[in-house]
């Protein structure tokens, strides 16, 4: 049974109003958590936060679906590729074939490259405003500064152990590992893609 909310925090609404929708609104969920159900506000990040992964999990398991078929098709996509390699004055017939040819073996397969960024693109914007809605209530919510763990009560000052950038960044890295470059390029290209990624997951901790 999902608890009512009679009534609005007074704290979270003059921030949320000078916010992006998106923002505003995983302001709001985690205060619903922190209303509805009595939980610290460190809680409610995290109540709010499974609720999102929760959401979004079967993007992931489309992704990995969506992965596997690709290594499956990577025989054939291959044999394409080497194909218009042959092709060195990029005949547009021939580049037209080939592209036919490769939505072909995609079909076959089940699969499309691109299902396997849609992860990282809805993803990406909610966690993104999860780190803005939570910096911009760590300056605005009063509560805030009660509203962490025995260890760490004060959650409107920056975080001395890094454990939610580092949390954000394994995050965006197991996403990468998972193979959401794995089809749109192969070789050596997919490589390097694969290596920047896992540099920006990276640079995400000190960033944020």
């Amino acid at each position: 049974v999902i608890p009512a909310v009679t009534t609005i925090a007074s704290e979270v609404v003059p921030v949320a109003a000078q916010s992006w929708p998106t923002t505003a609104a995983l302001m709001y969920a985690m205060e619903y958590f922190n209303v509805a159900y009595g939980c610290e506000w460190w809680l409610a990040i995290v109540g709010a936060t499974i609720f999102m992964r929760t959401v979004t999990f079967p993007l992931t398991v489309m992704q990995m679906r969506n992965t596997a078929r690709l290594q499956l098709a990577k025989p054939e996509i291959e044999a394409l590729q080497s194909k218009m390699k042959d092709n060195p004055q990029q005949d547009p017939e021939l580049a037209t074939a080939y592209y036919k040819e490769l939505q072909g073996v995609w079909k076959k397969y089940d699969a499309n490259p691109f299902k396997s960024f849609a992860p990282i693109m809805i993803n990406a914007p909610i966690f993104i405003s999860f780190y803005f809605a939570i910096s911009k209530m760590a300056a605005g919510v009063p509560s805030f500064q009660t509203g962490g763990p025995a260890m760490f009560a004060d959650l409107s000052i920056a975080d001395p152990t890094y454990s939610l950038p580092v949390l954000s960044s394994l995050t965006f890295l197991a996403s990468v590992e998972l193979g959401a470059v794995e089809g749109v390029q192969t070789g050596r290209q997919s490589m390097n893609m694969k290596w920047f990624l896992r540099a920006l997951s990276v640079a995400m901790v000190p960033l944020t």
